[in-house]
């Protein structure tokens, strides 16, 4: 679908459900409600709109969608597929009692989805398939398990390596296990799926008994009092609208070395990666243990989302970009995250709260944690000084350790500037 089209069905969507935001190519069409909240999303905005797909049917509600030859509707599927892994899958039937709230343009209920082909058992549905990420953001210590569904015949356009684009059709579920270690339970599972007007999200919230999974769209500010933040619409779009399309965990980093259950050379083996550079299914971060620690932790706490070039991503005024994109993978003190040393905060950076606000700060000072403007932030919680300023409330001990063994690691001999003054 081109630009034109696409803003074109929003609008219809727009009208026909009362005010969602639709988004295609990086650029918002602001409607005048909102709905379908708590997704990962991301990139060039997160869609909430869209009901029904241009070619007839409704989204969500067991309608058909023509994707060059696939179909799919919410949660959707047809048999085949390109691999293995997705062959003879039978076309998932939502059940008949389920329903799309009011104001709403997703099942109520996780149950309806597609994710699971017994509800009762959780058993995934034929062609769900999970994954974990080489790196994964920080969530206050809540384990996470992610899934994800590619329409049948279709492939991921990886011609920028640094933008996957994925086909209409995808679907990827994201669970969160929330509470102490040990005694964890299932709290929220994230659903997005990308549509012909664009990406539709929501959070699903687990009653505590763990029998049902419930569509919130204003995000929930305690999960069952273990301080777990369930985000709202507005939220997960401010984090996630630093990729073009949408999703966070998926490059050539974060499905490389140390990814498990599904990697870029599986997808490429199975035939899912269309415009590859088969190069990059070798792709590692530069330098020795303590260098790929820190830009790898940067990169998918910091620079995926917020901390790059993308139009709409929040840091993107601040010239601290922390993603690790291809062309700047040669070395360690090369990467897009090493051109913070000695580099003057943003003048809207905002330290007042930081305990000690008036440092004369660098964003990385080599050798030099204390003035270190990234680690002090990354060390705080609770106001707008804080890294990340959303998603977390408790300061990541080991993440913070492994940025500081970074900046002390950073000597000439090692190729880095001397300190700034």
């Amino acid at each position: 679908m081109n630009r034109t089209t696409a803003l074109t069905v929003c609008g219809v969507l727009l009208a026909s459900l009362g005010g969602f935001g639709c988004y295609e190519s990086g650029e918002p069409v602001q409607g005048a409600g909102g709905s379908g909240s708590g997704g990962d999303s991301g990139s060039g905005g997160a869609a909430s709109a869209a009901g029904g797909a241009a070619s007839g049917g409704a989204l969500g509600s067991g309608g058909g969608q023509s994707t060059g030859g696939t179909s799919s509707g919410a949660g959707g599927s047809a048999s085949g597929g390109n691999g293995s892994s997705w062959q003879g899958c039978d076309a998932f039937e939502m059940p008949d009692d389920c329903t799309i709230p009011d104001g709403a343009v997703l099942p109520g209920e996780l149950r309806c989805t597609g994710l699971y082909s017994d509800w009762q058992e959780r058993t995934l549905r034929c062609g769900v398939r999970p994954y974990t990420p080489s790196y994964q953001l920080w969530s206050d210590g809540a384990a996470k398990k992610r899934f994800v569904w590619l329409p049948p015949g279709s492939t991921i356009d990886v011609s920028d390596p640094d933008e996957f684009d994925f086909p209409v059709g995808t679907r990827f579920w994201k669970e969160f296990h929330v509470g102490e270690t040990g005694a964890q339970k299932l709290g929220e599972t994230r659903y997005l799926l990308k549509t012909e007007a664009g990406w539709l999200y929501t959070a699903y919230v687990w009653s505590e008994d763990g029998t049902t999974a419930t569509q919130i769209n204003e995000g929930v500010s305690d999960l069952f009092g273990t301080g777990h933040r369930v985000p709202s619409r507005e939220q997960c779009k401010a984090c996630h609208e630093g990729r073009e399309d949408l999703i966070l965990g998926w490059d050539f980093i974060m499905l490389a070395e140390g990814a498990s259950d599904l990697t870029a050379q599986m997808l490429a083996d199975e035939g899912w990666l269309s415009g590859l550079d088969e190069s990059l299914l070798d792709l590692k971060i530069p330098g020795d243990e303590v260098e790929s620690a820190a830009l790898g932790y940067l990169h998918a706490n910091c620079g995926i989302s917020c901390h790059n070039t993308t139009t709409f991503a929040a840091a993107n005024p601040s010239g601290l970009y922390l993603r690790l994109n291809v062309e700047e993978m040669a070395s360690a003190p090369d990467s897009a995250a090493a051109a913070g040393i000695n580099q003057d905060p943003s003048p809207n950076a905002d330290l007042g709260q930081l305990p000690e606000p008036n440092l004369d700060y660098y964003d990385f000072r080599p050798l030099d944690p204390q003035r270190s403007l990234v680690l002090a932030r990354m060390n705080h919680r609770g106001s707008a000084s804080a890294m990340p300023p959303l998603g977390t409330h408790v300061v990541d001990d080991a993440g913070v350790e492994i940025v500081r063994a970074w900046i002390e690691s950073m000597t000439e001999e090692r190729g880095y500037p001397a300190p700034a003054p």
